[in-house]
């Protein structure tokens, strides 16, 4: 049993340390993702800040949302506002054509640039019922 929780110990460590250095930014939602204002919705919005010597590709994101088991699924590329030395918006919207009472999962993901390379940066799915 030790030999498995140190196992498990490193390889934690190890995916720590390898996507820490991977990162050219942090997503996060803003405010948290909530049931939207009319039925089969959720409402998204979130920030994004990004790392010296990156920028967005295409001044936009997207959210994607989808039931644990099914196939993911991104709603629509969106605007991001730029505030300015690397700090971005994203205005909290109505995503529909949802489930009402269903729980989905939902992430916000943005591709950006760093030193030539193309990466996705993205939050921590959460999840949240539509209403």
């Amino acid at each position: 049993m030790a030999a498995i929780t140190r196992v498990l110990l490193t390889l934690s460590l190890l995916i720590c340390i390898v996507s820490t250095s991977y990162a050219a930014g942090t997503v996060s939602f803003d405010p948290a993702p909530a049931p939207g204002t009319v039925a089969g919705t959720i409402k998204v919005g979130g920030k994004l800040k990004l790392d010296a010597g990156t920028t967005t590709m295409a001044k936009t994101y997207e959210v994607w949302i989808w039931v644990d088991g099914k196939e993911e699924k991104a709603y629509g590329s969106l605007p991001l506002v730029d505030k300015g030395g690397g700090d971005y918006s994203m205005a909290p919207i109505d995503h529909a054509g949802l489930t009402s009472g269903t729980e989905y999962n939902v992430m916000i993901i943005v591709d950006v640039e760093e030193g030539g390379a193309k990466k996705k940066v993205r939050c921590v799915a959460t999840k949240v019922k539509a209403k």
